[in-house]
């Protein structure tokens, strides 16, 4: 596993992913952690049903970061391969979101920012 330079302190590397199967109803999500030296912290994974690529990003990242501060990371960098989870999440409205997940995710965020 690569090092991850860019961090330091009581940092943590968050990869997640969503797949869907060929089933109709099978999508799951999951995702790793590693420190600054590239060391696997933790693993995890959903089954989500019957729901959408985006949905099942969400909870990838939620997970992650309800597990890592759960753990004491209080810094987390997160990576995603989905650009439209990306944007929804940098843009943050300023009326919060419709989206419970989104709302979760912003407020676990804030909770590490500082």
């Amino acid at each position: 596993m690569p090092s991850c330079p860019h961090l330091d302190g009581n940092r943590a590397c968050l990869n997640t992913d969503g797949s869907i199967g060929n089933e109709v109803g099978f999508v799951a999500v999951g995702g790793i952690a590693r420190n600054r030296d590239g060391e696997w912290i933790l693993g995890f994974n959903r089954y989500l049903g019957n729901c959408s690529v985006l949905y099942a990003e969400f909870w990838g990242i939620l997970d992650g970061l309800v597990l890592l501060i759960d753990c004491g990371y209080n810094s987390i960098f997160i990576q995603t391969d989905n650009i439209e989870a990306v944007k929804v999440i940098q843009e943050r409205p300023l009326n919060g979101s419709n989206f419970d997940l989104i709302r979760r995710i912003y407020k676990l965020l804030t909770r590490i920012s500082h």
